[in-house]
């Protein structure tokens, strides 16, 4: 009996020890990576050591187990569970989170869309003298990668993580499809562009999904917009709106889309640029309680309307340039307190230059 009890007791110390030992090997090569600078080899050598690396807890439990036929008792089941955790938490887990952060990024970048890890309009708010935005969404960066996981990991770790995003840019309807389907994901995205490949039909999906996107505060559409798209009640977060047209053939902006402009609660910065409007429906944009800065890059206006604006919104700067279709050969510039205003009166709206 006692003979019986000194063997078991021996080939549970010998795996004690096998497995202590394999621990320490382990920390070992994680040192050496770090220290010895292993981790600049070759791609296949560092690679191959990585993968070792990550499996070796799997590789001791199965050899464990292997030993005895894949006959165990209480005690190696233990062994081979406590291996097998080791290994999840060590290498599978990490490799979940990194891939989990990046699945919109990735799907966004495998159809195309233009991402922005920064917001671009800082330098152009700044020359604008007034900055409409709210504080960005603060980012938390997700927990770093073990150092022998990152080979594995090398094309995934290229790719941004969800909510590091700060802008989106979408050209086609594929685009907006996907954004709909991961928008809960980029919780730091603060603006979102719309080229001019994106329908009317996925301008309003869009808007389906901004509840989604609570960050949103700036968006860049072209024209043409959609009749009673701002009226949904989504876009009532927006700071800064920009609606832009085609250089050589302006679109024309209808009063109900101005009236819905103007009844947007928070809205402190528009940009109307390449766009026709009337001088009527210009007047129209004097409703809003909260617009800040105005700025016009349009066709079909007249120095009189850019006046009456300027006094029906004492506390909204105007600035831009305003192309008539009346024949003439110099521009006139309009100057008040509330900024300049370049008139420019020639029959071509491709002479639009912003300020």
């Amino acid at each position: 009996m006692d003979a019986v009890a000194t063997n078991l007791s021996g080939r549970f110390y010998s795996r004690t020890t096998l497995l202590v030992a394999f621990l320490l090997f382990e920390l070992a090569l994680v040192w050496s990576f770090r220290t010895l600078g292993w981790f600049e080899t070759g791609g296949v050598i560092r690679w191959g050591a990585c993968a070792i690396l990550a499996l070796l807890p799997l590789a001791v439990a199965a050899v464990l187990l292997a030993r005895r036929r894949f006959r165990f008792g209480l005690r190696t089941l233990l062994i081979a569970m406590s291996l097998l955790a080791i290994f999840m938490c060590v290498s599978v887990l990490p490799l979940y989170e990194a891939i989990e952060a990046r699945r919109g990024s990735q799907a966004l970048e495998a159809c195309g869309a233009q991402m922005d890890l920064a917001s671009n309009n800082d330098e152009y708010f700044k020359q604008m003298g007034y900055d409409p935005r709210r504080a960005a969404p603060v980012y938390r960066p997700e927990s770093t990668l073990p150092v022998w996981l990152r080979p594995l990991a090398a094309e995934t770790l290229q790719t941004p993580s969800d909510n590091s995003v700060r802008g989106i840019g979408l050209d086609n309807d594929a685009q907006v499809a996907v954004l709909a389907e991961h928008a809960a994901r980029f919780t730091c995205v603060t603006s979102i562009g719309l080229g001019r490949g994106v329908g009317l039909r996925d301008k309003y999906a869009l808007a389906g999904v901004m509840s989604k996107l609570p960050g949103v505060d700036q968006l860049y559409v072209n024209s043409p917009v959609p009749v009673e798209w701002l009226r949904s009640g989504e876009f009532d977060r927006l700071r800064s709106l920009t609606i832009c047209g085609t250089p050589r053939s302006p679109d024309l902006i209808s009063d109900e889309l101005l009236k819905d402009i103007a009844e947007l609660p928070d809205l402190r910065y528009l940009s109307l640029r390449w766009v026709e409007i009337s001088d009527a429906d210009l007047q129209l944009l004097a409703k809003s309680a909260s617009l800040r800065l105005i700025v016009l890059g349009v066709a079909g206006a007249t120095s009189a309307s850019f006046e009456e604006l300027g006094r029906a919104m004492p506390n909204c700067q105007i600035k831009g340039e305003v192309v008539l279709k009346q024949p003439s050969r110099w521009p006139r510039r309009i100057t008040s307190g509330r900024g300049t205003r370049a008139v420019r009166a020639e029959g071509s709206p491709q002479s639009i230059k912003m300020h």
